[in-house]
């Protein structure tokens, strides 16, 4: 609901959307602001009529990636478990945990192993295209920053399915210790296995990332 609502409205974030118009959520939206909502696509094309059609077409690019994000969670992350399942080794969904520590923020991978309380790899799985590949590279390279600037040791995982380009999985290989496509997901697996027993070959990067607060003297 709400990246359709900010694409319709052309407003670049959640928290914008929910200023300008009020009680909205990706699950529905009040009668208030659906009236905020109509106010302000009237103010962007005054008079203008916009049929369902219209609107569909409009909003198509973000059902796409909606889907393509329903697909990767149900599909692809159930290969990566059973992968994982076969190697013998343990992890935590996403929907099994709080947060994984980062520098910047807390927040979740798709895979905590074994958990998030001492964790050691974690993987990332996502589905791409072309068009959308520049734009999750970088926000999991981000997360892959955050979360192994916090924990050496940490060994980063994405697994990944679609229409990536080149560049952008060679530019991930600099952050990531593995990038691997899904239908190597029990190689990885084995590698993550030996891993988490002592076999520190696999970790390729350590990244040093830390934010201090500022002091006046020294400035």
């Amino acid at each position: 609901m709400l990246p359709i609502l900010q694409r319709l409205a052309n407003i670049s974030s959640k928290a914008e959307l929910k200023r300008r118009i009020g009680n909205v959520s990706d699950n529905g939206i009040s009668a208030s602001a659906a009236r905020k909502m109509s106010e302000l696509l009237n103010q962007r094309k005054p008079g203008q009529n916009t049929n369902r059609g219209q609107i569909l077409q409009s909003i198509e690019p973000t059902l796409e990636g909606i889907v393509r994000d329903l697909v990767g969670r149900v599909l692809l992350e159930s290969i990566v478990a059973n992968a994982l399942d076969d190697a013998n080794v343990p992890y935590k969904l996403e929907s099994e945990y709080s947060y994984l520590e980062g520098v910047v923020y807390n927040f979740r991978a798709d895979f905590a192993i074994p958990d998030e309380t001492s964790p050691k790899p974690f993987i990332e799985v996502r589905k791409s295209s072309s068009r959308h590949a520049s734009l999750y590279a970088k926000d999991k390279m981000f997360s892959a920053i955050n979360w192994k600037g916090k924990n050496k040791e940490m060994l980063a995982v994405i697994v990944v399915d679609g229409a990536w380009t080149a560049e952008t999985l060679r530019v991930m290989a600099k952050v990531f210790d593995y990038v691997v496509p899904l239908n190597r997901a029990s190689d990885v697996a084995e590698a993550i296995s030996a891993y988490i027993q002592g076999d520190r070959s696999h970790l390729k990067w350590i990244i040093n990332f830390s934010i201090e607060s500022a002091k006046l003297d020294d400035i």
